[in-house]
């Protein structure tokens, strides 16, 4: 009612606005288009509307859920084309996604005659979506293959070169930062989830023997470099 006032205010005919009213009671997607074109056939909204849905149609074996939703509003300012949004078809939320057309935006910059299309992202949403449908691959809580532990700051500057050619190898490592207690060190290996430690002593700088240690079952066995890369090659 508040929507026919303000229109009415405006100078807008009571039977044509009647008449658009409607559409919103109509459910089926064809339903609406074909009232859509009674009302204006030659307007260009319209044939947008129209053409996009006859497009879509050519790809219906993929099962496209596309809905025609003519209550939405967007960027009222500047978008001058159809705009759409995303939702979530197995949790109830709403759009995690939202974007549309707009051809005289950029002469707000002084940059007249660019036409563009733009999607925004509701990082938040699409983040419940994911925890909710327990989407996150399992390795996104693991971000290394090993963490190399030390004993001294000469321990240090050995694993230095040790990761690099650990990396070179397309291997996930990374090297403990500065020297502190191993313990504190294996604690900073499960906070991160690190399925395996390399640690480096005197003795492995000495060998080049490393001691791996698989954090999950707490086995250890000394193995090379070129060992440990085929670990996580293999």
């Amino acid at each position: 009612e508040k929507v026919k006032e303000n229109v009415m205010a405006l100078g807008g005919n009571s039977s044509k606005l009647d008449e658009i009213l409607q559409l919103f009671t109509i459910q089926d997607r064809d339903s609406l288009i074909g009232s859509i074109e009674k009302i204006d056939p030659e307007n260009d909204g319209i044939k947008e509307i129209v053409t996009y849905f006859e497009t879509l149609d050519q790809f219906s074996e993929r099962d496209l859920k596309v809905q025609l939703d003519l209550s939405l509003a967007r960027g009222l300012s500047y978008y001058t084309g159809m705009i759409y949004e995303v939702k979530p078809t197995t949790v109830k939320m709403g759009s995690i996604c939202g974007g549309g057309r707009y051809d005289n935006l950029t002469g707000v910059f002084g940059l007249n005659g660019i036409s563009g299309i733009g999607i925004s992202f509701g990082l938040d949403r699409i983040y419940d979506v994911l925890e909710e449908q327990q989407l996150f691959p399992a390795n996104v809580a693991q971000p290394l293959d090993a963490l190399i532990v030390h004993f001294n700051e000469e321990n240090l500057r050995h694993g230095q070169k040790l990761v690099m050619q650990l990396r070179a190898a397309n291997v996930k490592a990374d090297l403990y930062p500065s020297v502190e207690k191993i313990k504190k060190q294996f604690n900073y290996a499960h906070k991160i989830n690190a399925p395996y430690t390399i640690i480096i002593g005197d003795n492995e700088m000495d060998t080049e023997m490393y001691m791996i240690k698989n954090m999950h079952s707490g086995e250890q066995k000394p193995m090379s470099a070129n060992e440990i890369i085929q670990l996580f090659q293999g």
